[in-house]
């Protein structure tokens, strides 16, 4: 079993860290207004995915969760499922074997889904190039001779702010997908080769409100980090999956807690 170097997690010290982050009210007392349970420490499964260019030539790879993947459809929620920055992290070969592992997903699947991804990226890539020509003509017709005498139209204003707008959204996305597939936002993948399957330690807290009973997840991931703090950054793009997603939140509390 190859496990991500990190953070080594100990229980008293997660105890104390789930108390501190446990809201209160009052300037004095601040009693707590949430309860909540921790998991014990877990190895959660992440599956390597690479990207090949023309020529076959590697690209990039990043991290897909391989346990909740399956169950996004969401597109900005897609962008939570990777973890870029743990093709940094060194990997240790561990001897253990887990009575209870969680099983591996099919490589067609994995594949279908970073497909799906990708030619979404594609699209907005397209759509980009299409708007950046647009808004260039613009310009340039603004820029010409006669324009200099000539005020713009509410209509040719109106145009160029939709334009510009649109830009940012596309842009937006590409600029996303970018950054959690490890790619620079011109790059387009014509391969994907699905990896090794590394392990990560993770922790789940779960806080519920004493008065509303609303469930409040936070999540401490170890790979990359010195520390708990450190833990609860690398964790928060699945502390913010299990907000918004129901169905993941169910797979990983009827799991680990």
């Amino acid at each position: 079993m190859e496990i991500l170097a990190g953070f080594d997690f100990d229980t008293a010290d997660i105890e104390s860290y789930a108390h501190q982050n446990c809201k209160k009210k009052g300037f004095i007392t601040k009693q707590p207004t949430e309860e909540y349970v921790i998991s014990e420490p877990f190895l959660y499964p992440f599956r390597e995915v690479h990207f090949f260019g023309e020529s076959n030539r590697l690209l990039a790879s990043s991290l897909l969760d391989e346990y909740l993947f399956s169950s996004v459809t969401d597109n900005n929620e897609w962008l939570l499922l990777w973890r870029p920055r743990y093709t940094e992290a060194a990997v240790e070969e561990v001897n253990l074997v887990s009575t209870d592992s969680l099983p591996i997903a099919e490589e067609d699947a994995i594949c279908d889904f970073v497909g799906k991804m990708l030619d979404s990226r594609t699209s907005q890539q397209q759509e980009l190039e299409t708007v950046n020509k647009k808004i260039r003509e613009s310009n340039s017709l603004f820029r010409s001779a006669a324009s200099l005498f000539l005020p713009r139209s509410p209509t040719t204003i109106r145009q160029q702010e939709t334009m510009t707008q649109e830009k940012t959204s596309v842009d937006a996305w590409v600029k996303a997908t970018s950054i959690v597939l490890n790619l620079s936002p011109s790059e387009k993948p014509t391969r994907v080769e699905v990896g090794s399957r590394l392990f990560a330690e993770m922790v789940v807290i779960l806080y519920k409100s004493i008065e509303t009973k609303q469930k409040r997840p936070l999540v401490l991931e170890s790979p990359l980090s010195g520390t708990l703090n450190d833990s609860r950054k690398s964790g928060r793009p699945m502390s913010r999956l299990l907000s918004l997603n129901q169905i993941c939140f169910r797979l990983i509390f009827q799991k680990f807690l």
